[in-house]
């Protein structure tokens, strides 16, 4: 049975209650609202809807209940499980439209009574086509009960019909943490009451929201879960993630209890802003107004100046740290307090220090994208351009224009740089209005744009910097490395002071000293970058424009928790595994014997049951594309990295992810473009085939034609990625 609204004769719903509930939102509110009941025949009319409510409940009762023939338990257990299921996902689409693509309220009221106008003209449709299936075979006999399965359908949006009930169901069935209203003190107020003002108090609060509770929603997941209980094993002198760091190997442990499972942790890293950590920790948020301007060591700014090394400077302890704390907090007279806090570069002692095992000297590491690519690139870049247009070593039109028409990858042209204007280079700040993004592009694309500067000094300060931020880019750093880095960091800003003895080493050029030893207790810096962290900020600044300004934070915070719930509907569909397999356009492989010919030559496998080839692989976040993309495939000699172009992208039997492609000759690293120079074989050389799990890099690459020369343009230092791979093949 479908239900036809009578007022505006389009709405239609699989249940009373839909009808109902959109008789409520559509047509309740009308000054001239009118309704027949109609239901068997009932010629009742009224003028309210909480009357008509009323008469429905107390007189068809009957119509209001699920409408479920009688039958067997298991019968009815199955039913309610398949609903449930339905519900389900019925409250996922609703979650997932209004939280994840922001959508009104109002719109998604709209999109639900849609859906279920849809569902039930669908529903009457298949009722009808089935009946006449029965009337053309004379098949009488099952036709009834047949056909009252379809009037046993319930409606699975009836549930999220209504703002009220959408935010019922998400609490009670998706794991909701619901936020905390904290308050830490008052304020004094006038409060105007008629026309007389009078002095009121007006609570501060601040939302938070329940660490361990948000914890328990994120590990709900399964898959989640089951990353902590991965343990992956590689060679002591090589670090990966921040569980190779010296920090975690003397730290966390994992333990199972029985029947619950027990998971024990700790504040590891505290990432963020140099501004954000300082406040956090206690420090100066403004560095220029104290005397020592790091949170590492204790360095004065002369000295900054003069001594590029760690080691030159005397490092912070947490327990000198807390003694500080505690001779601010002693001092007898205001400016003695003041003259303190600018000495040691602390404002107040942090609730930090109370955190088990938990140093804030060595646990807020520096973070890339604001030291690096918001800070150091642009002011070292911007001062080499000045240089170079000012003594007539290059022309910032002709740079404007190759950067403009430089060939960006398909990844990169997401952040393709903004041209850089005369005002932006006499500007006295030290930025070049590029995002991190784009001065990651910038960098790797950079010695092309001033080939003509080559060979000079201002040209290898510029190598000197890219060398080191690919180095802190990549994902696999040897301790050999970090030696490495340690050394070209100080030969760097000896370079920077001899070739512009005007400008002063900035804090954050100095922090760059401290890089190496965070890697050795972190991990690699890439593990632990703010990028991630700030793009999150665009969903909280999309839904400020939509929300009541009345309690900001508070709205804010309710919708981001409803879009962590919606992101545990499904147990494979979570953000961390979002970009784990997408494909591009399929197509069937014509050719199965040629197919089945590769894997038995390169994998030693030809059972291929099905097989399609893809013009685009996304596979753990890295796109691979058709005849555009370069995979490192195997190491040469003197463990050169050897290219190959993708030519084909299989998925076979549905898991197995195999590449087709061309090698290509590596002939060597050319450092003065900091890029591998490459060389395209002849067309008709034969193709190999490799699965993606047997890649050595799994980053695609591009290449790039410069001078009749073609180079694979790297990011990040590939070097110790090889290292790896070959230690591991040595073990096997």
């Amino acid at each position: 049975m479908i239900w036809r609204c009578v007022i505006c004769f389009v709405f239609v719903g699989l249940t009373l209650k839909s009808l109902l509930s959109h008789i409520n939102s559509a047509h309740s509110h009308s000054p001239d609202f009118h309704v027949v009941c109609g239901i068997d025949g009932c010629v009742k009319e009224y003028r309210v809807y909480n009357s008509f409510w009323y008469h429905i409940r107390r007189t068809h009762s009957d119509h209001l209940g699920n409408g479920r023939c009688s039958g067997s338990t298991m019968t009815q257990k199955s039913d309610d499980s398949c609903h449930d299921v339905l519900t389900r996902q019925a409250t996922a689409l609703v979650l997932t439209a209004r939280e994840k693509h922001r959508l009104s309220q109002s719109g998604v009221n709209d999109v639900v009574a849609a859906l279920q106008q849809y569902q039930a003209s669908l529903v009457n449709n298949l009722r009808s086509q089935v009946q006449k299936v029965f009337q053309q075979h004379h098949e009488s006999g099952l036709e009834k009960d047949v056909l009252a399965v379809f009037d046993q359908i319930e409606d699975p949006f009836a549930s999220v019909s209504t703002t009220y009930r959408q935010d019922d169901v998400i609490k009670r069935n998706f794991n909701f943490v619901e936020s905390e209203e904290v308050c830490v003190g008052y304020t004094a107020v006038m409060v105007k009451k008629g026309k007389k003002r009078f002095l009121s108090t007006v609570p501060k609060c601040f939302h938070y929201v329940p660490l361990v509770r948000s914890l328990e929603q994120l590990f709900s997941h399964p898959r989640v879960l089951a990353l902590i209980d991965e343990q992956k094993n590689y060679r002591n002198d090589y670090l990966y993630d921040i569980t190779d760091g010296e920090l975690m190997k003397s730290h966390l442990k994992i333990q199972t209890g029985n029947g619950e499972r027990e998971i024990f942790g700790a504040l590891v890293s505290l990432c963020g802003d140099t501004l954000a950590q300082h406040e956090l920790c206690g420090f100066k948020e403004g560095v220029g107004f104290a005397h020592s301007k790091c949170r590492q060591c204790e360095c004065s700014f002369e000295d900054m100046q003069i001594y590029f090394d760690e080691d030159n400077f005397e490092e912070r302890t947490f327990e000198r740290h807390v003694w500080q704390c505690s001779e601010i907090e002693k001092a007898n007279t205001e400016y003695l307090r003041s003259s303190l806090k600018t000495t040691y570069g602390i404002n107040r002692r942090s609730k930090l220090i109370n955190f088990p095992a938990f140093n804030l000297i060595q646990q807020t590491p520096q973070d890339m994208m604001h030291v690096i690519f918001e800070g150091i690139a642009p002011l070292e870049i911007k001062c080499v351009l000045k240089h170079l247009v000012l003594m007539g070593e290059l022309d910032l039109d002709l740079f404007n224009a190759a950067l403009t028409g430089f060939p960006y990858s398909p990844v990169d042209i997401r952040d393709k740089p903004s041209v850089i204007t005369y005002s932006t280079l006499a500007s006295s700040d030290n930025k070049l209005k590029q995002s991190s993004g784009q001065m990651i592009v910038l960098l790797k694309i950079l010695p092309f744009l001033i080939d003509a500067a080559k060979g000079t000094e201002h040209y290898a300060f510029i190598l000197e910097l890219i060398e080191i931020v690919q180095i802190l880019l990549a994902p696999v750093i040897s301790l050999q490395t970090i030696n490495k880095l340690k050394i070209l960091i100080e030969q760097h800003l000896k370079h920077m002071k001899a070739l512009f003895p005007d400008n002063n080493i900035t804090p954050k050029q100095h922090y760059l000293i401290h890089t190496p030893s965070q890697i050795k207790r972190l991990g690699p810096m890439v593990r632990h970058m703010c990028m991630r962290f700030e793009s999150e900020h665009c969903f909280f600044k999309q839904w400020a424009s939509k929300i009541n300004f009345k309690n900001v934070c508070k709205s804010l915070i309710k919708h981001n928790q409803m879009y962590e719930c919606c992101q545990n509907v499904d147990s494979f569909d979570h953000p961390i595994f979002s970009n784990e397999c997408t494909l591009g356009p399929t197509s069937e492989v014509s050719n199965m014997s040629y197919l089945k010919e590769k894997m038995r030559a390169f994998l030693g496998n030809d059972e291929v049951n099905h097989a399609v080839t893809v013009k685009w692989l996304n596979l753990n976040g890295n796109k691979y594309i058709r005849d555009r993309s370069l995979i490192v495939c195997a190491v040469g000699s003197s463990d050169l990295p050897i290219f190959g172009l993708v030519k084909n992208i299989y998925v076979i039997n549905s898991s197995l992810y195999c590449f087709e492609f061309q090698q290509h000759n590596t002939i060597c690293y050319d450092r003065d473009y900091m890029s591998y120079k490459i060389e395209i074989p002849n067309m008709a050389q034969a193709t190999e085939l490799i699965s993606a799990d047997n890649l050595i890099d799994f980053t695609p690459y591009y290449s790039f034609t410069h001078k009749a020369m073609t180079y694979a343009v790297m990011k990040y230092y590939l070097c110790d990625v090889i290292g790896l791979h070959m230690s591991s093949t040595d073990v096997l």
